[in-house]
């Protein structure tokens, strides 16, 4: 009740925001230290490469179309056309230009506020930054803690990937694609396929399903509070 609609969706906002340019700035430098490694000759290597490069490219052009309001809008006009005709099947409500408008005019109210707070964002951008760095490194951990030296780059590339593919995985939220698209990366870049899923599998442990428990217990109190009101 203390957080305001309109607080809440600048904050979800600023956050997705600043977590997309540390996770460019990571990957980034993933591509430069896997294009200096010894192995660049590999065809499993050069794919993940021009994937790679692909993903940096998208986000530059994606970063210049949202720079330009009416352009986002015609985008948006085409976008809702095969959501229209799925829609249409379902017998649901289509989605009209006009909710398309009223998205986008708030999309760029919240960001105008944001661009005018700009330096108060420098923080939350290191602490995103920070989160990104600290995620992967804990990756980099799980390699040390079976005894394996890695190129940084690699654990970069698993990490990227694994979070791109999780998002074409709407009915189970990315779990089972998040951890097949890492493994297949890990072993794409020349690690054993025992050692890759065997990395995902501690990694995911730690960084995911250990939390599960705790976010359940708060979530369920939170509940039983607000029935207690």
């Amino acid at each position: 009740p203390e957080v305001k609609a309109s607080t809440a969706t600048i904050a979800q906002i600023s956050w997705y925001v600043l977590t997309f340019f540390a996770y460019l700035i990571i990957l980034v430098f993933g591509f430069i230290s896997l294009f200096l490694s010894n192995q660049i000759g590999k065809i499993s290597f050069r794919i993940i490469l021009i994937i790679i490069t692909f993903m940096i490219i998208s986000a530059f052009v994606g970063i210049t179309i949202v720079l330009n309001k009416k352009l986002t809008k015609n985008i948006g006009y085409l976008a809702i056309k095969p959501f229209n005709f799925v829609l249409k099947r379902l017998k649901k409500s289509p989605i009209t230009t006009k909710d398309v408008n009223r998205f986008i005019d708030d999309f760029y109210n919240n960001a105008s506020f944001l661009l005018k707070n700009i330096n108060k964002l420098k923080w939350p951008f290191f602490y995103c930054l920070i989160g990104v760095i600290f995620e992967i490194l804990s990756i980099y951990i799980v390699f040390l803690s079976f005894g394996k030296f890695i190129n940084p780059g690699v654990v970069v590339a698993g990490y990227t990937l694994a979070m791109a593919s999780s998002l074409a995985s709407l009915l189970t939220s990315g779990v089972g694609v998040y951890e097949a698209a890492m493994v297949a990366t890990f072993v794409g870049l020349g690690q054993t396929f025992a050692l890759s899923l065997s990395v995902v599998l501690v990694y995911r442990v730690i960084a995911f399903w250990l939390f599960i428990p705790v976010g359940l217990f708060f979530y369920k109190r939170q509940i039983d509070e607000n029935i207690d009101r």
